[in-house]
């Protein structure tokens, strides 16, 4: 009842793969799915471990990769928020925005790099917040100065 060895690499680099990306949603989509089924194959071909333990196994890292890719978005749009609150309490102190993130106290590259988020004046000076989705990069939250709140953006 052992697992073939190259079911195993191939396992622990779409886990890899996975946990290591900075979109592992759509990394999910586009390279761990295919991975585990042509790892899944290879079991069903020379059965050594019974299917269905292979299928909880494939289950298991599937639910704690997009558990963990849920904490991260969670994570993301909150730490977004603060930063949000941030550029509305210096519009509150001075009247105006700040022309980059800076001038709050954060590392506009740090941020654009963990974040995802960038921040910018347009030429009336209003400004412009958004982040892009966790999950694929085709997708944005916005956030809207004059209400206050997050708007998703999707594809």
């Amino acid at each position: 009842m052992t697992i073939p060895r190259v079911s195993w690499y191939v396992l622990a680099m779409g886990a890899v793969l996975l946990f290591m990306a900075r979109m592992p949603g759509m990394m999910t989509l586009m390279l761990a799915v295919p991975m585990l089924i042509w790892s899944v194959r290879g079991l069903l071909r020379r059965p050594r471990l019974h299917p269905m333990a292979v299928y909880m196994l494939a289950s298991l890292l599937a639910a704690v990769a997009w558990g963990g890719q849920y904490c991260r978005s969670w994570s993301i749009g909150q730490d977004a928020s603060v930063v949000a609150q941030a550029v509305v309490q210096y519009h509150d102190r001075t009247g105006h925005y700040p022309a980059q993130l800076e001038g709050i106290g954060y590392n506009t590259q740090q941020a654009r790099f963990r974040l995802g988020l960038y921040y910018r004046l347009d030429e009336g000076g209003r400004p412009a917040l958004m982040y892009q989705s966790p999950w694929t990069v085709f997708e944005t939250n916005h956030y809207d100065f004059a209400q206050k709140s997050w708007h998703f953006v999707g594809d």
